[in-house]
């Protein structure tokens, strides 16, 4: 009895944590992928966010310049319209987004009370600048103001196909993205058509009227296509 007392428990060393690669050894293939997978998501959204915040300063510095312009001139269209489409309509698809800065904390719900905000504000702009320059200078035949015509015909499209998605209609969603990409890039052409008239190159100077339409093709284009390949995912 006495020799059984005296027994000591026996304490097991404590074992080794398994490293990463015994782990991804034992686990499933589809947990192997998703970690593998895992560095170029991050990568990817790591390179859209900076897209879009290059895109915000770009925006930016143009804005700053043709509200300068037009101020001097009292040219209400050129701020209008330019407020419009290349802050409103373009911060209003980068509000569906959630690697943008501002739209990341906001649930899908307020992203798109946001966006049919923006939108809304975008088209009154764009109209007041429109009937603005109409009043003041007629219809205009030059290439900028050919491409603000077809510009305002894809801009009532989408607005007017926009009410449809908050219903639930059948491919509403689809045409409002068909007319909003063309939207978008149109009025990129419009606007840098609107830069190379004399009376801005004259005043601004032809090498910053280069670098502004650089910009401006730089978020455009770069809106639209990260807009086109999420669309694609979703088919």
């Amino acid at each position: 009895m006495d020799d059984n007392n005296n027994i000591e428990p026996v304490i097991e060393p404590e074992r080794p944590k398994p490293k990463l690669k015994c782990v991804l050894k034992f686990a499933s293939p589809m947990s192997v992928s998703m970690i593998e997978n895992f560095g170029d998501i991050y990568i990817r959204g790591a390179l859209c966010a900076l897209g879009i915040g290059l895109s915000q300063v770009f925006m930016g510095g143009v804005l700053i310049i043709i509200v300068i312009y037009g101020r001097h001139f009292k040219d209400d269209h050129a701020r209008f319209c330019s407020f419009g489409y290349h802050f409103f309509v373009v911060e209003a698809i980068l509000s569906l987004s959630y690697i943008n800065g501002w739209a990341t904390p906001l649930r899908t719900r307020h992203r798109r009370l946001a966006h049919v905000v923006l939108q809304v504000c975008g088209f009154v702009c764009a109209a007041y600048g429109i009937v603005q320059v109409t009043i003041r200078e007629g219809v205009s035949k030059t290439v900028h103001g050919l491409s603000g015509a077809i510009l305002a015909v894809l801009t009532v499209l989408s607005f007017v196909v926009g009410p449809f998605i908050l219903k639930n209609v059948h491919r509403a969603h689809t045409l409002h993205i068909v007319f909003g990409i063309p939207t978008l890039l149109m009025s990129g052409i419009c606007v840098c058509y609107g830069l190379l008239k004399p009376e801005f190159t004259d005043w601004a100077g032809l090498d910053l009227v280069r670098i502004l339409i650089g910009f401006v093709m730089f978020y455009c284009i770069l809106i639209a296509v990260t807009t086109i390949m999420k669309c694609l995912k979703r088919i």
